[in-house]
């Protein structure tokens, strides 16, 4: 601490004498965490080892749930291990799942559903305090989980469809039409024949007769 209270700043021999001490750890979900090492070259030369975690089972989740109830004095009935297994079964595990994290949010709701619950009882019970029932937890989501994509049914062997094309025929309507044919007082006017054209007088013997 320097003599006005702050700080004082560390010396270089002060982080010669401390280098190896420190460990820096980031945590991400993968996608996010890969932008951020390639945002600046020198990320990836201090972050040299990545550890991938896979997803909780159930059966996990289920276990942690509890461990967080029995640290905060809570007791859920098998109404409600059975309730957040079927909440578990029906929520999708895509990037934004939380894990320990979605089960500590489930307890901490069912501990706000359990005092609105309660509400009304003048004098409750100790037990009824610490008991979270299926209620607690509220009803599990209409979103199902998405189906393993590696147990996709195999498409290879699909009918073949081609040949049952090719023996459609177009329908009647489809065919080219006769050639039109003109209507009858169009052809009528083609055999009328034009009147002859008037003579022109012969206006030399005229001139002739001329005194």
């Amino acid at each position: 601490m320097t003599s006005a209270g702050r700080p004082s700043r560390p010396s270089s021999s002060t982080w010669r004498t401390t280098a190896g001490e420190l460990v820096v750890i980031v945590a991400g979900y993968p996608a996010p965490m890969e932008e951020f090492i390639d945002a600046n070259p020198g990320l990836a030369s201090r972050f040299r080892l990545t550890l991938t975690f896979d997803d909780y089972s159930d059966d996990e989740l289920v276990e942690i749930f509890t461990k967080i109830t029995a640290d905060a004095d809570f007791t859920p009935t098998e109404d409600c291990v059975a309730r957040l297994r079927a909440i578990l079964a029906l929520t999708p595990r895509d990037t934004g799942f939380g894990n320990g994290r979605f089960v500590r949010s489930q307890f901490e709701s069912a501990v706000v559903r359990q005092a609105w619950r309660l509400r009304d009882v003048a004098d409750p019970t100790v037990q009824q305090l610490r008991q979270l029932v299926a209620d607690d937890l509220g009803e599990p989501p209409d979103t199902l989980r998405p189906p393993d994509t590696s147990q996709a049914p195999d498409t290879s062997q699909a009918p073949d469809t081609s040949q049952a094309l090719d023996t459609l025929k177009a329908p009647d309507t489809l065919k080219p039409s006769d050639p039109l044919t003109a209507p009858d007082e169009v052809q009528a006017l083609d055999t009328v024949e034009a009147p002859p054209a008037p003579e022109a007088p012969d206006t030399r013997q005229s001139r002739e007769a001329a005194p």
